[in-house]
């Protein structure tokens, strides 16, 4: 085989001519983390006030537990962390741009510790409960629009809570005996969140749209408490994370307050700080 020898100055000069990515500002960057990473979780963007990314209406809308949502979240995480790497010098910004740079990449290793290695979804019941009750309860309570508007959000998210609690029962492989247990007392809850609290003051015009989406609801969650009850919690999983798990986390000596906040109170506090 013939093996080709180029110059060390022919190499230089490839390099130099070969396309560079475009430096973008970090404070287009730390903008762009906070709204998409609220639009990953449409009932958490509701509860922070983000009521639309990109054109789409986050209020009708659950969080994608799906295998391709969740990849979706994973690649768009590493490839934001890339395009970071590549745009900013933390040596050269700002003592607040430099702080909000670390939360950046701590929170980045946050999620992805939590999507490859915690994996709550395989494991937390209560994580999908919770989500359905937030879904309902704060278009229910939050009166950021007018009433219809927020009764037809509901009726929306009520129809796609069948399909939510199926992601739910795919995902799930073993839970701590009491997470199944609470996620049965809370998902009590629901069940009279629809039937009884959110029914008695639905809008007359919206009554049989409401009716209709609730029987869907309610059916798939009494399912999910069979499920619960006769499933799940016939396995066992420990709790605790453990040294393993928590060790390859973000630094736990720098930030460590803000990195264990649930994320729409981190996008929160940052939308105040960055006033975006």
């Amino acid at each position: 085989m013939l093996k080709m020898v180029v110059p060390t100055s022919a190499l230089l000069m490839l390099t130099a001519c070969a396309p560079q990515p475009s430096r973008e500002p970090f404070s287009k960057l730390a903008e762009e983390f906070v709204y998409t990473n609220l639009s990953f979780s449409p009932v958490g963007a509701t509860q922070v006030g983000y009521h639309k990314h990109n054109g789409v209406e986050l209020d009708y809308l659950l969080d994608d537990f799906s295998p391709s949502g969740i990849e979706y979240q994973r690649r768009w995480l590493q490839g934001f962390r890339v395009r970071l790497q590549q745009s900013v010098e933390p040596a050269k910004l700002s003592p607040d741009d430099r702080a909000d740079y670390d939360i950046l990449q701590d929170q980045i290793s946050l999620s992805l510790l939590e999507i490859d290695t915690i994996q709550n979804y395989r494991h937390n019941p209560t994580e999908y409960v919770e989500l359905v009750g937030n879904a309902l309860y704060e278009p229910y309570i939050l009166e950021y629009t007018d009433k219809s508007t927020r009764f037809r959000q509901i009726i929306s998210r009520m129809q796609k809570v069948p399909e939510l609690l199926a992601q739910a029962r795919r995902n799930l492989e073993s839970a701590p005996e009491i997470w199944t247990k609470v996620a049965e007392s809370e998902n009590q809850g629901n069940l009279e969140l629809i039937d009884k609290e959110m029914r008695a003051t639905v809008p007359a015009e919206l009554k049989a749209d409401y009716d209709r989406a609730a029987k869907v609801a309610l059916d798939a969650l009494n399912e999910f408490n069979v499920y619960l009850k006769n499933t799940l919690s016939a396995t066992s999983y420990p709790w605790q994370l453990g040294r393993s798990k928590y060790g390859g986390g973000p630094s736990t000596t720098r930030n460590s307050a803000s990195c264990c906040r649930p994320i729409g109170v981190r996008s929160r506090c940052w939308k105040r700080r960055r006033r975006i």
